[in-house]
């Protein structure tokens, strides 16, 4: 199963919008095209204006924009990405293989159905040009317009991230499918430029034949690309197994960092672990000590509440007896006065018997007098 491939580019001013075309549209000498073969080429969306007639890219881009309705009160922003250029191939060995033209409309299809998102934006995809006339394989490059779903010029719709870049390779890549191609190497070094350069060596080491008389474009492209293929065989063998090699010495290198960090992880984890568990003991002795206190300070509560009610206790049985120790001591006079009372009586029924006969019933009548009235004792 080969491969298929897709690079995009941004286009951030007019002028390199400008060069692209004339690379495209082979307005300038390009060093990897073969003059003989320039009849392959073929465009596949075509540069037409509003008015009909062909156009180069910075027309086309300026009308493209004058129809977008959020440009007719609103300017670009000075730094924003104008376009894409997206180059598309799949891999030389499998040109036999693949149905060229059924690989260009499902390019042309997949282009149209990524970057128009709706009706109201009209066709963002403005030009893809088909080359068939370098000594690399066949490849398309398209021109497009960045527009998002508000009718915006806006290339983080599409571009923002090396994870929306993935989606648009798988995109491409399950659109390539049914060509028997899938999607290449994810993460690979392997630039465009860098395979632009690869071509560009070869063909100055190689001694390109011109085309025989009588021989047609197509045979004459096969017997370049056959020579093409032979010669690059003993280059790309040597490529790959420096790669190899390379990659190995990567793979190495990777595996011993990450041992080594692995390493400083389980030691920094032990550590971590260690602290932890003196951490966790120290936590839970402060909280043991917590709990004591707290378990005194409740018994303290309690025995204080119990000390204030024997305290209120005995201060009302304090009270009761000072009231009672206040009798005694009314009584203990009134015993002192009744005893003194009956010593007088006594010597007076001795000595005057008349007088305390008198005296008794004067005591009693009083006594009476008292006792009707609700008199005590203690006033």
């Amino acid at each position: 199963m080969g491969y298929c491939f897709m690079d995009i580019k941004k286009i951030k001013s007019l002028n390199v919008m400008a060069a692209k075309y004339k690379h495209n549209y082979r307005e300038i000498t390009v060093p990897n095209a073969v003059p003989e073969l320039s009849g392959m080429n073929r465009e596949l969306v075509p540069l037409i204006g509003k008015d009909g007639n062909p156009v180069d890219y910075n027309e086309a881009f300026k009308q493209k924009m004058e129809s977008l309705e959020y440009y007719k009160d609103h300017k670009l922003r000075s730094n924003a990405v104008l376009a894409y250029e997206i180059v598309t191939t799949f891999s030389h060995e499998d040109a036999g293989k693949v149905d060229v033209e059924k690989w260009q409309e499902d390019n042309v299809k997949w282009l149209k159905d990524t970057f128009n998102l709706t009706p109201e934006n009209g066709n963002c995809v403005l030009s893809v040009m088909y080359h068939g006339d370098e000594y690399g394989n066949v490849h398309c490059h398209s021109l497009v317009v960045p527009v998002n779903e508000e009718g915006r010029i806006c290339a983080s719709r599409f571009t923002d991230g090396a994870a929306a870049l993935r989606r648009l390779q798988d995109s491409y890549a399950k659109a390539m499918q049914e060509h028997g191609l899938k999607r290449g190497i994810e993460r690979s070094s392997a630039k465009h430029q860098d395979i632009k350069k690869f071509y560009t060596k070869l063909n100055q080491t190689m001694d390109i034949p011109r085309p025989e008389r009588g021989e047609s474009a197509n045979s004459f492209r096969e017997r370049i690309l056959s020579l093409i293929q032979e010669e690059r065989a003993a280059s790309l063998r040597e490529m790959l197994n420096k790669e190899t090699k390379m990659r190995q010495e990567l793979d190495e290198q990777n595996e011993r960092a990450k041992k080594a960090a692995m390493n400083i992880v389980s030691s920094q984890r032990a550590e971590f672990k260690e602290e932890e568990v003196k951490l966790r003991r120290k936590n839970q002795e402060l909280s043991d000590q917590v709990g004591k206190l707290e378990k005194k300070y409740v018994e303290m509560d309690k025995l204080c509440g119990e000390m204030n009610t024997k305290y209120l206790k005995l201060e009302e049985k304090s009270k009761k007896t000072l009231q009672d120790l206040h009798k005694v001591e009314r009584l203990k006079e009134i015993v002192e006065e009744n005893t003194y009372r009956n010593q007088v009586m006594s010597y007076m029924k001795d000595e005057m018997p008349e007088f305390a006969e008198k005296m008794d019933q004067d005591y009693e009548a009083a006594k009476q007098m008292y006792e009707s009235r609700d008199v005590t004792l203690d006033r």
